[in-house]
């Protein structure tokens, strides 16, 4: 039996290493009914940095590169806290931020995205949550106390709900058969041609919940508007009529995605499909398709990230803001209509249109289309070329276009950045 006076004094000692430093300490959020566990919320620097040396993970660690750049920091600059990733998406309000803090210290970070309104979860060093977890019913319990404050919908990061199971919110695993979710974090159960109607349109709308339509007939049967995770292993998945999707998961027996009507999604997780037909998509936050080999996205406009390493030609004419591409093989690159990305990886890319390129973190392209990008943004900003060895860029060259930019042109463009690319990533790059 855990008593609740050491967990009390645990607590005041983090403020008190808090009050020291000169900061605030993270605000309890929740506490478990193991009142050795607590759920804080971060919202400072220092609290990102205090959170990253006990856990081993990359909030406290993990810089706004363009950012430390357009000021002129290096990581290690006392400054430069300031704009840790994760800080910035705190003070924008994009994210929210939370630990739960056990007897042994910090043993998981909740991530939660306000204008999704999911849930991300992680263990220390950046793993996955164990089935046999020690913290696991703390975790679920202060989960479920976090969403009677906010609204969330999907949780992700969770241990695997096997079918007909659901994980409850004391952390107990227990047969699902598809009734009402009340006191459900996440489940998963399998629909098929005898599945009432009733239920799978109930079951359809919870984010929370995986719903395995393989051996589901008439794909028909489904609304137009799902906020379920989807999941299929059949080799060819026709969503001919849904309109808008939450997370469609495909196992390793499906080769071909269809969905025409379909406009938008939260993640695409196609594993192992070659062929991805989705002619009216228009925003989604997630694409892995590491075996496509063409991705043809005519209608796309929003992407936050997309994943294809074997993919060797990308049409999204229309694209407008992405986060990160991670595109190596892309020989031909139409992306006319893309103003915003932070980091695209397109090595290969020896056909590319980005001419409406705006605002950019870190680009990593061929030199040949890196000389068209430099003279592009400095024409928009009437500088003249910063001049180059015949045999290639340099890395005076680089330094100094990266000067010029940062200088002259981050002030005109829609998004404060910096410029460079390599002819191939540097060794040692993680992806």
């Amino acid at each position: 039996m855990k008593n609740p006076a050491i967990s009390e004094a645990r607590e005041s000692a983090r403020h008190v290493t808090a009050r020291r430093r000169g900061g605030i300490a993270p605000a309890l959020i929740a506490r478990a009914a193991d009142p050795a566990y607590t759920l804080v919320e971060m919202t400072t620097p220092e609290h990102l940095q205090d959170h990253s040396d006990a856990v081993d993970n990359c909030a406290g660690r993990k810089h706004n590169s363009a950012a430390l750049r357009i000021r002129g920091l290096s990581p290690h600059d006392p400054e430069a806290k300031y704009y840790l990733h994760y800080a910035i998406k705190i003070r924008q309000g994009k994210t929210r931020l939370f630990a739960l803090h056990g007897p042994g210290g910090a043993c998981a970070v909740v991530e939660y995205d306000v204008k999704r309104g999911m849930a991300h979860v992680e263990g220390p060093s950046n793993r996955a949550i164990g089935r046999e977890e020690a913290c696991l019913p703390a975790l679920c319990d202060t989960l479920h106390q976090l969403s009677g404050k906010m609204e969330i919908g999907h949780i992700d990061g969770l241990p695997f709900a096997w079918r007909d199971t659901a994980l409850t919110r004391t952390g107990q695993w227990v047969p699902f058969s598809g009734g009402p979710m009340d006191g459900i974090l996440i489940a998963h159960i399998a629909a098929h041609d005898e599945t009432p109607q009733e239920a799978l349109d109930r079951l359809s709308q919870s984010p929370r919940l995986t719903l395995d339509v393989t051996e589901l007939s008439d794909l028909r049967r489904l609304p137009p508007r799902l906020k379920a995770t989807l999941y299929t292993n059949a080799p060819e998945f026709n969503l001919s009529h849904v309109e808008e999707a939450g997370v469609i998961w495909t196992g390793t027996d499906t080769k071909i995605i269809r969905a025409e009507k379909l406009e938008a999604m939260h993640d695409l997780l196609a594993y192992h499909a070659k062929e991805v037909h989705l002619p009216a998509l228009r925003r989604i936050n997630n694409a892995a398709l590491p075996h496509a080999a063409l991705i043809d996205f005519p209608e796309l406009e929003i992407l936050h990230d997309l994943s294809a390493a074997q993919a060797t030609r990308l049409r999204a004419r229309k694209l407008k803001n992405a986060h990160h591409m991670r595109i190596p093989n892309v020989a031909d690159l139409d992306a006319a209509g893309l103003r915003n990305i932070n980091f695209l990886h397109a090595e290969n890319a020896e056909h590319c249109d980005l001419s409406a390129l705006q605002g950019f973190g870190s680009l990593y392209v061929p030199p040949s289309v890196g000389s068209q990008l430099e003279a592009q943004f400095l024409k928009a900003a009437g500088l003249t070329t910063v001049r180059t060895s015949p045999s290639g860029w340099q890395d005076e060259s680089l330094i100094n276009v990266t000067r010029h930019i940062t200088d002259h042109i981050s002030a005109k463009l829609t998004r404060e950045a910096a410029f460079f690319y390599h002819n191939t990533l540097p060794a040692g790059c993680e992806l």
